[in-house]
């Protein structure tokens, strides 16, 4: 999702228009949020940290990880 390559753009909007049409009772209701940043700034805490405050608010959560050097 972080690519400038047109080509890796479109390709990762339509894996998310996918994604969201296999929810369309809840599509106007779906977030998505893209967490970035160098190793070892603490981007899992903040997955962690966010993912138990949204499950404890009663929600339903899915997170797709991706390490792009592997």
């Amino acid at each position: 999702m972080e690519s400038s390559r047109d080509d890796h753009r479109a390709s990762a909007s339509q894996i998310m228009r996918e994604l969201l049409s296999r929810t369309p009772e809840r599509q106007n209701k779906a977030m998505r949020i893209g967490i970035c940043g160098a190793p070892g700034a603490g981007k899992s805490s903040v997955i962690e940290k966010l993912g138990v405050d949204i499950v404890n608010h009663g929600k339903r959560l899915a997170v797709l990880a991706v390490d792009p050097s592997s």
